[in-house]
């Protein structure tokens, strides 16, 4: 079974169990946090890949991923997807996310939210 858009509440209901885990529904839902980054001033190719790797060795520090990127360079916009590797981002996780991005010098605004990691980010 396979759903190409966000299923109604009421459909969700007249799943069992076993079937609301199959397709990630209810208590089964897992989030990931969906990044937009602006940079204080543009950055070239190399100092965003440089930025870019300080950001992904201090997400697996947490047992995160990320995927994204930016348009050709100078970069002055960056967009992440980042998900956790063994469960569900919580809304204190996006918090340290968001801070930890808003700490870094290069960085100038952080917009972040959880979405839907199967059906709410497509």
């Amino acid at each position: 079974m396979r759903i190409d858009k966000q299923p109604s509440k009421r459909w969700v209901q007249s799943l069992n169990r076993r079937q609301r885990k199959k397709l990630y529904l209810a208590e089964f839902q897992e989030w990931l946090a969906v990044v937009k980054v602006g940079f204080a001033a543009p950055l070239s190719e190399t100092d965003f890949a440089l930025w870019a790797d300080d950001l992904h060795q201090w997400l697996a520090e947490r047992e995160l991923s990320m995927t994204g990127g930016a348009d050709e360079a100078p970069v002055s916009v960056a967009e992440l997807m980042i998900v956790s590797d063994f469960a569900s981002l919580t809304p204190e996780l996006l918090a340290e996310i968001r801070s930890a991005l808003l700490a870094q010098p290069q960085v100038a605004t952080c917009e972040a939210e959880l979405d839907d990691a199967w059906y709410g980010w497509g």
